[in-house]
């Protein structure tokens, strides 16, 4: 991960921010390269549809994220 994947990673949250399911964005290395994770509340095809395939070159997948358990 370097600075580019970062920046395009604050892109990305920048563009989705204003979205109720969205949660955040974070950085994978998957397959030898960098991917961007849209993580959302609910993972629906709807909601997959909003969420580019790519974002300035890397790859973008979404993941619902679990909700927090009490420790």
């Amino acid at each position: 991960m370097n600075l580019k994947t970062k920046q395009a990673a604050l892109s990305l949250q920048e563009s989705l921010e204003g979205y109720p399911w969205f949660t955040t964005v974070g950085i994978a290395h998957l397959d030898g390269s960098d991917t961007l994770i849209v993580y959302v509340s609910r993972n629906t095809k709807r909601i997959q549809s909003r969420v580019p395939v790519a974002w300035q070159g890397y790859k973008v997948c979404t993941k619902k994220m679990a909700q927090p358990a009490p420790l």
